[in-house]
């Protein structure tokens, strides 16, 4: 499933009308993420944690598309970047950033293995990826360990029990849901290892399928 999905986005008409979708960039810094609660819910979180910094902080985001959060974190963040799996979606958002004179620092690559180096950002988020891709829990700890003190990630990727289904109980290799009781259990690991400091949910406006939630964890 996620390669398939993946694959998708490697189509440049399909990375144009998802650019189209979001729609224009300074109506949805404006309004600060356009129409959707969804949208607007991550904002606030991210610009809430920016605020936990004395001076500006550097972001990166996995599974950045057409940049439209990195637009709205442009002026609160000392250097932005972004990071895709789909060369025609970078060079689309590249072009577009370009044109006003934007700095950011795009790169090709997966959110299972991100191109980085250990501690390098000081917030790394990851809006609705894995859930389309797989490889949640993978994805999860990448963040942790390119991250410097904040990672936000979202998606109903999140299941409110074990689920009978295998996919569901799975916590490993490529699985796209992870269940928030088996979640907690790891990321309590990681507290106890001192790998993480600390973690907590925000909650997303419930969609008629899923109980989305915004992950964030402090290292």
């Amino acid at each position: 499933m996620g390669k398939k999905q993946s694959q998708l986005w490697m189509n440049k008409d399909k990375c144009i009308k998802l650019q189209k979708r979001f729609g224009d960039y300074k109506t949805y810094e404006e309004t600060g993420g356009g129409s959707g609660e969804n949208k607007k819910s991550i904002i606030r979180v991210l610009k809430k944690l920016v605020g936990e910094f004395n001076e500006k902080p550097s972001v990166l985001e996995i599974g950045s598309g057409p940049g439209h959060f990195l637009w709205v974190m442009k002026d609160v963040s000392s250097s932005i970047t972004g990071i895709d799996i789909s060369p025609q979606m970078i060079e689309i958002s590249s072009e577009f950033f370009k044109s006003q004179n934007v700095p950011v620092n795009f790169i090709n690559g997966s959110c299972w293995k991100i191109p980085c180096k250990d501690n390098e950002y000081d917030i790394v988020f990851q809006v609705d990826v894995c859930m389309h891709v797989g490889g949640s829990f993978e994805s999860i700890l990448e963040m942790i360990r390119v991250s410097k003190r904040y990672v936000v990630f979202t998606g109903p990727s999140f299941v409110e029990k074990d689920y009978i289904n295998d996919i569901d109980k799975q916590i490993g290799k490529l699985s796209w849901a992870i269940s928030v009781p088996m979640l907690n259990n790891e990321l309590g690991k990681l507290i106890e290892n001192k790998k993480i400091k600390k973690y907590y949910y925000e909650n997303r406006p419930k969609t008629k399928n899923y109980n989305h939630r915004i992950l964030v964890i402090e290292k």
